[in-house]
């Protein structure tokens, strides 16, 4: 119990005033909770950021912050321009795909029925292409690596429309 009440003394304090402070920050009498925690919430994040700009000041890579800084930034600006070539793929093709089938080649996806126009932009030009003659007629199929494009296989054509996926 003891404790318990020593704990609660740590956490609100009076001062001399009679002013009530909670782990520092002070309580104005009549302050809605939100304030309050909105107040609160700003002095942490002060405290957090002196806390981490001292630690940065001693420690002995001081190059590090901005290392990591540098590789965050990267990162987002990465992000950033795949998602802008998505939607700039996706308004392109979508007058003459339709939206859904405009999504689906900008994220680089492939299924029997596409046009060999819709795989090339979907892929991109194939590592390989070779032609076989059946009695049947000719198969085209485009050999990729997973180097340059989502998959690692061939894809074989038929009057210009995917008829298989082999991976």
């Amino acid at each position: 119990m003891k404790q318990l009440i020593l704990f609660i003394a740590c956490l609100i304090s009076l001062n001399a005033n009679g002013q009530a402070y909670v782990n520092g920050i002070e309580y104005k009498q009549g302050e809605s909770k939100e304030s309050f925690q909105k107040r609160k919430h700003a002095a942490d994040s002060a405290i957090y950021e002196e806390a981490r700009q001292a630690y940065w000041k001693t420690h002995t890579n001081t190059t590090g912050e901005d290392e990591w800084i540098k590789r965050y930034t990267d990162q987002k600006e990465s992000e950033n321009a795949e998602k802008a070539s998505y939607a700039q793929t996706v308004k392109e093709l979508t007058p003459k795909y339709g939206a859904s089938v405009a999504k689906r080649i900008a994220k680089g996806q492939v299924w029997i029925g596409m046009t060999d126009q819709m795989c090339e932009l979907s892929l991109g030009r194939a590592d390989d292409v070779k032609n076989t003659y059946t009695d049947k007629g000719k198969i085209e199929r485009w050999y990729y690596s997973n180097a340059i494009s989502s998959i690692s296989g061939s894809l074989a054509f038929k009057n210009h429309k995917l008829i298989a996926i082999s991976e």
